[in-house]
């Protein structure tokens, strides 16, 4: 099934031949190669969910922003013994991935305070780490939690990324979003599935407007909610699409 990628990437590459130079194929073509891709896409899901979830890897929560390059890292926090990172949708802490030997013990700026979260490579980001412990809710009893199934989440990830590359969105961020729902709370799929790899498929949530959390002695997690347009929504081949503006 590995090779489904290959075979899938191939296609698309014909189907890009096809939209340039539509007179060379015939009709009977089209449809084989619409039908044999659709065959593809659902191959490449079955074999997706099939695969380990992987280990937990904190720097998954870490943002690759220009504009704030203070999330580009993990801040390693010795006053609670965690490690926290955010991209801005999820936030994710953890106690197993803290480092004594990474924390910033530089003191000379003021603003800082020794908040500095470490990059990839062990060096310092000159900035503040946000207050990650103020964005957490105190009243997480009044919550309702629920167990999401993470290969289901997996699938729809599969079928929206083929589907966004099929329909000609070189780019996600113009595609329309697919969101699911969680009693009444709806979620991006994708920051979705890297959320519940974090807490076990478990998120508990009390509100439309408010953030998904989980909650353990080891880790917490937390995810923004999208907002829901009913106007701007279509089901497509069982995903909940969402135009953007």
């Amino acid at each position: 099934m590995a090779s489904n990628y290959k075979k899938l990437e191939e296609a698309y590459e014909q189907l890009g031949r096809l939209k340039a130079r539509p007179s060379d194929y015939s009709a009977e073509e089209i449809v084989t190669l619409v039908k044999h891709i659709q065959t593809l896409i659902q191959e490449t899901i079955v074999d997706h969910t099939a695969k380990p979830k992987g280990k937990f890897d904190l720097w998954e929560y870490v943002a690759n922003d220009e504009l704030r390059p203070v999330l580009n890292g993990i801040y390693h926090d010795p006053i609670n013994k965690v490690a926290a990172a955010t991209n801005a949708h999820v936030l994710v802490v953890d106690r197993a991935s803290f480092d004594e030997n990474l924390v910033d013990k530089e003191k000379g700026d003021e603003m800082w305070k020794g908040k500095r979260p470490v990059d990839k490579y062990g060096k310092f980001i000159d900035g503040r780490f946000p207050s990650y412990e103020k964005v957490f809710p105190e009243n997480i009893d009044e919550y309702e939690k629920f167990v999401i199934d993470i290969d289901e989440i997996a699938s729809l990830v599969t079928k929206h990324k083929a589907w966004c590359k099929l329909n000609g969105y070189a780019r996600y961020r113009h595609a329309p979003t697919c969101i699911y729902r969680i009693k009444d709370t709806y979620f991006e799929i994708h920051l979705l599935h890297s959320f519940l790899k974090a807490t076990d498929g478990q998120i508990s949530v009390i509100s439309p407007d408010k953030a998904g959390v989980y909650f353990s002695d080891e880790r917490k997690a937390l995810i923004m909610p999208i907002l829901y347009e009913p106007k701007r929504i279509k089901e497509i081949d069982g995903m909940l699409l969402q135009d953007v503006y």
